[in-house]
């Protein structure tokens, strides 16, 4: 009878061999999203005209660790763009490759780290103090499929092709080795293992405190996979005396980031009823396993509920729930974990909305849809190893690996395709309004829920078409705002600016009282009425639209007045 293939170790080889596959396979995947450019979504706040970014001096580096910027604290995540625009200056193409190359490293990270998970999980104690020491067959088969879906999945595109998109990148480039270093040291006790693991998630918090939770998942993992602490003390109080370190590194990078977002805007959900907002995090736990399994129609915006998925999901998420419990009463709790680390690690995009997070995003999934994808290359796993048990089965193995196999080069084409949409800010605003409403009666009848909706996406396209130089484009995107909603100050602002340039001070006038009207707080606008009534010498009207933009703390109307001399 055939060994379990189980007991035979793999060389070192093979792992190394299948870390360069990955790679490779991740950076084809996405290497085309290297000829994109900068779109007008972040990148000209993050990137583009960052005041930060003026050195690599001491206390230039010292600034970005000092100060929140666009309601965020992120340090190291600015650092990287500093490093990028250092390098490269304003080349898109760099900033793009950092970013391939990031998610490519992340995802043999993932892979070697899912090595190590299953080992641990299995009871399996190895002393050899690297992440290259050799592996069964089965465990190496499951975390590269696992890690093949995981990084060639469309759902990647968004935080890979947009360069504003690097937080997460990082987070992860970090939090992966954080993981990996946690599991060394349950193993060995090793106390430069944990400092390590420590260190590594103190950056991967400064890179997006998305990562807070992260100490929680370790909890769900000695509670119920880690089977190599056999002998040891590993009662309830010991686990969580553990993770009071990583806890309190989250609790400081939650308060920096309640501080940063103190200024944003509020309200993104406004136009949902009390149950729709009750309902929106479940929602959104179904809404990107939906995406997950059938990653179609992907945008950068969902300004519209799915109805028919926000009204079943008090159905599903009770079904699975009860699936993965059934399932740990057998002795079986990795389907709990997957579901309880998935919904964890979403939970700061839920605490979020109310000082103006996006509530839906693809880029939330690139952290949040890990465990399943190690869920997926445990079972791979499993299967691996239960059919090399019997020769008749065989079988299933390459028939699951084949279909497995398949299955990445169809997220590997549908990645490729959709990356394209990230191209230009042209190409993503015209992918993201594909689906917008053509009336205000269409509009007002289901009105999107959340921004940025579609008021944004046609003023963006118009912003778009006006830095091509297509000025009568940029003006039809800039009505079709308006058309849907007169009352959208930042349309009326930009259509304000356009018939400026154009020579016609009169539309503009009309245009910046609008967007006024609209929004009495628009700085801009009243600062932009202070220098048409200048040019036209109406000092007076002047001197009041350059206050009123001054007491708003705009520092360019503050600065004309004060060298005019007159008190704002």
């Amino acid at each position: 009878m055939q060994q379990p293939d189980s007991t035979t170790s793999a060389s070192r080889r093979y792992i190394i061999i299948a870390s360069f596959f990955i790679f490779f396979c991740t950076m084809m995947s996405f290497i085309n999203s290297a000829n994109g450019d900068f779109v007008n979504w972040d990148d000209d706040a993050y990137v583009v005209e960052n005041p930060l970014f003026q050195s690599l001096t001491f206390d230039g580096i010292q600034r970005l660790f000092t100060q929140t910027y666009y309601y965020a604290w992120i340090p190291i995540t600015l650092l990287s763009h500093a490093i990028d625009v250092a390098v490269w200056g304003m080349n898109p193409k760099g900033h793009h490759l950092t970013n391939i190359l990031l998610h490519s490293f992340n995802a043999v990270s993932f892979f070697l780290v899912c090595m190590a998970l299953f080992d641990a999980a299995r009871g399996r104690r190895d002393d050899t103090p690297s992440f290259l020491a050799s592996r069964t067959n089965s465990i190496i088969a499951g975390a590269a499929v696992g890690a093949l879906l995981f990084a060639m999945h469309p759902l990647r595109v968004e935080p890979v092709a947009w360069v504003s998109g690097r937080k997460d990148l990082l987070c992860a480039f970090f939090l992966l080795p954080s993981f990996g270093a946690y599991l060394r040291w349950k193993d060995q006790r090793s106390a430069r293992w944990f400092v390590a693991s420590l260190v590594l998630f103190a950056l991967a918090l400064l890179s997006k405190p998305i990562a807070a939770p992260f100490p929680l998942v370790l909890v769900l993992v000695d509670v119920f996979l880690m089977r190599n602490d056999v002998g040891r003390k590993n009662s309830a109080a010991q686990i969580l005396k553990d993770k009071i370190p990583y806890f309190l590194l989250s609790v400081l990078a939650g308060v920096m980031m309640m501080l940063a977002a103190s200024g944003g805007k509020v309200n993104v959900v406004g136009e949902l009823n009390l149950f729709e907002r009750i309902m929106l995090p479940a929602y959104s736990l179904c809404f990107y396993m939906w995406k997950l399994i059938v990653p179609l129609d992907l945008s950068p915006i969902y300004p519209e509920l799915n109805r028919v998925l926000f009204y079943l999901t008090p159905v599903l998420l009770p079904a699975i729930a009860y699936g993965c419990f059934a399932l740990l009463e057998k002795k079986q709790p990795a389907a709990l974990v997957t579901l309880l680390s998935y919904a964890i690690i979403l939970l700061p995009t839920f605490l979020g909305l109310s000082s103006g997070m996006q509530p839906l995003a693809d880029r939330y999934t690139y952290l949040s849809t890990m465990p399943i994808f190690i869920f997926v290359g445990g079972c791979v796993e499993w299967l691996w190893r239960k059919s090399a048990m019997s020769p008749g089965k065989l079988y299933q193995r390459k028939v699951v690996i084949v279909a497995l196999l398949i299955l990445c080069a169809v997220s590997s084409y549908r990645t490729i395709r959709h990356t394209a949409i990230w191209n230009n800010s042209v190409s993503l605003w015209t992918h993201a309004l594909r689906y917008a409403p053509a009336t205000r009666e269409e509009f007002e009848s289901d009105k999107p829920y959340m921004k940025p909706n579609y008021l944004d996406a046609y003023t963006n396209l118009g912003a778009a078409y006006y830095a091509a130089n297509h000025k009568e484009k940029a003006i039809e995107q800039l009505n079709n705002a308006l058309l849907l909603d007169n009352r959208f100050a930042d349309a009326h602002y930009n259509l304000g600016n356009l018939l400026f340039e154009q020579g016609d001070v009169e539309g503009a006038t009309v245009g910046f009282k609008n967007t006024i009207v609209c929004d009495s707080t628009y700085a801009k606008a009243y600062y932009n009425l202070g220098i048409i009534y200048a040019k036209k010498d109406s000092v007076e009207q002047a001197v009041e639209s350059f206050r009123r933009a001054a007491r708003l703390g705009f520092p360019d109307a503050q600065k004309v007045l004060s060298e005019r001399g007159y008190s704002w």
